[in-house]
């Protein structure tokens, strides 16, 4: 137990060093921006949600130190937002509505909720929310206020604070590092100047460039997916070979982040996440817990490495440039060997789980996947893109749908 215990920490001293590798992926660069998922002014994810803090100063009526939490759901061009307020120790303050994010700029309306003010006689008010705010990446500054409509008119809030967003949790392709039905996503880090395009086909090299981060920031987070993968694995018993396996794609996958970033050609590296988003969900074995284990390995491995390893493919064989080829031939490679883990995994639980995992797995089967990798724009050149090896869906729009019906006829085969 010991050798072992010893040989973990080991473990994670290594990955610990190899993320801050692989957060460094491009190139030295003083400090830039980075992005949260809510601010790109389209709707590339269907659920994702960002989570930050506020620190400023609150001035009428009283002046208060101003602090708070901030949750933010969906994606531009409007999204709806959550706050959670405290003026000093005098008030707290709820509000919720809806932003309209632009380039860097929102505006915001909705209803804020007041409490009476400790040590007045100021009594709780609700009524109208008001706000509005600047970005640079993931910080900004935001002015805000509340106008009582109910309760004490006396009531009335204005603040201004800074914000940032450190925590995002973004739906996209790859083997995801779920949370709830959500995933979390790594930062990304742009140095300053960076990402501009121009001539005939900027559109189309800003538009493959951020493909290529986001297929970077989904292979980083898959780093972290499958070393939780492993540690559920021997806490749920499973045979050292599916750990052994689960720990190497963790090395395919952060390979596969380097590749995506180099091909970008961004100048840019992808924030670490923290090693606790690798730790297991269950420390014993549980019918629950391995009902979501296999559940998990069948959508996000069965299905969606497989569809992951058929796009590669597809793209390898279509782009013009033999660098891009290789890199998604060999992510190809890894993708339907990460699904065949799945297989793996799925079997085992459907043999040692009994009745209650098996039924689990069944249902699962009808389950729609999350959303692939963003495909391209319509207004953009596909063929041009394509050429470029985008690393998003394939040409064939039924690529997806195909490979789902093979995993589902290999599936019914499976459990009889």
């Amino acid at each position: 137990m010991k050798e072992e215990a010893s040989r973990r920490r080991s473990d994670w001293r290594a990955w610990v060093r190899r993320s801050g590798l692989a957060g460094a992926l491009a190139l030295p660069f003083a400090p830039g921006t980075a992005r949260a998922c809510h601010e790109t002014p389209d709707d590339r994810y269907p659920h994702p949600t960002t989570i930050g803090i506020n620190i400023g100063i609150a001035f009428a009526p009283q002046i208060r130190f101003a602090y708070g939490l901030d949750v933010r759901l969906g994606q531009g061009p409007t999204a709806g937002f959550f706050r959670l307020e405290g003026r000093g120790l005098t008030l707290m303050r709820f509000s919720g509505g809806l932003l309209a994010l632009g380039s860097g700029v929102a505006g915001e309306a909705g209803a804020a909720f007041q409490t009476s003010r400790r040590g007045t006689d100021i009594s709780e008010s609700a009524g109208l929310h008001l706000g509005g705010s600047v970005w640079e990446g993931i910080a900004g500054a935001q002015l805000e206020g509340s106008i009582p409509l109910i309760g004490d008119r006396r009531n009335y809030d204005i603040a201004f604070a800074g914000v940032a967003f450190p925590n995002n949790f973004c739906p996209v392709g790859g083997r995801l590092l779920r949370h709830g039905e959500t995933a979390v996503m790594p930062i990304v880090e742009r140095a300053r100047g960076g990402g501009r395009h121009e001539g005939s086909r900027a559109r189309e090299s800003a538009a493959l460039e951020d493909a290529w981060i986001e297929a970077a920031r989904a292979e980083y987070a898959s780093v972290w997916a499958f070393l939780r993968m492993a540690a559920e694995l021997t806490a749920l018993g499973a045979p050292e070979a599916l750990v052994e396996a689960a720990r190497a794609a963790a090395d395919d996958e952060l390979r596969h982040a380097d590749a995506c970033v180099r091909l970008g050609g961004a100048p840019l590296s992808l924030r670490p996440l923290s090693p606790r988003a690798a730790s297991p969900r269950w420390q014993s074995r549980s019918p629950d817990s391995l009902a979501q284990l296999a559940r998990e390995a069948w959508l996000d491995g069965c299905v969606m490495e497989g569809i992951a390893a058929t796009q590669a493919g597809d793209a390898a064989l279509v782009t013009r440039d033999p660098r891009t080829a290789d890199a998604h031939a060999m992510i190809a490679r890894d993708e339907r060997r990460h699904a065949e883990l799945a297989w793996r995994v799925l079997g085992w639980a459907w043999r040692d789980g009994g009745t209650r995992v098996r039924d689990a797995i069944v249902a699962a089967a009808d389950e729609p996947a999350h959303a692939p990798a963003p495909a391209i724009d319509a207004s953009l050149d596909r063929d041009w893109l394509e050429a470029r090896g985008w690393p998003g869906p394939a040409a064939e729009p039924d690529a997806a749908d195909a490979e789902t019906a093979r995993a589902r006829t290999r599936l019914r085969r499976m459990v009889g």
